[in-house]
């Protein structure tokens, strides 16, 4: 077994046990982790060269986290960049494009108009809209939002 394997093979029983053990439905940090675990099995499937699971897991984590009280703007913002991108890749342009726009402006709220964080992500999904490029590259995340997970 490849190291990969073990990883999804550990997330999805990480996810099998929040699910089992934490059924306290009004605790709003079980939801915390149910996003935080989905959003890792969503990156592993796309480390795994599965796009549409990776897409599913992150709709699914966006989904949860959006009716968490607490759940951290920041980690949302991020949550959504990154979906939308993926969303770029499986060629769901229109939605990728909703979901990067949204977390440009809670970082907007967040950080500020001109901070350079958000201004390359503003200027990178500019891109995408003109057509200019189909995704944003790896190099470029990097200089605009850092995933929490």
């Amino acid at each position: 077994t490849s190291r990969l394997d073990e990883m999804g093979a550990a997330l999805d029983e990480a996810l099998e046990l929040i699910d089992r053990f934490d059924n306290n439905k009004s605790d709003e940090f079980r939801f915390t982790r149910q996003v935080r675990v989905k959003a890792r099995i969503a990156m592993h499937a796309h480390l795994c060269g599965d796009k549409q699971r990776a897409l599913e897991y992150m709709e699914e984590a966006i989904s949860i986290a959006r009716g968490s009280k607490v759940f951290n703007q920041t980690d949302f913002s991020n949550l959504l960049y990154n979906c939308g991108n993926l969303n770029l890749e499986c060629d769901n342009r229109e939605r990728g494009i909703e979901q990067m726009t949204e977390s440009v402006r809670i970082q907007e709220k967040i950080y500020g108009h001109d901070e350079q964080i958000v201004c390359n992500a503003r200027d990178a999904l500019e891109r995408v809209r003109q057509g200019k490029v189909k995704k944003i590259q790896p190099d470029e995340e990097e200089r605009m939002i850092h995933v929490a997970f």
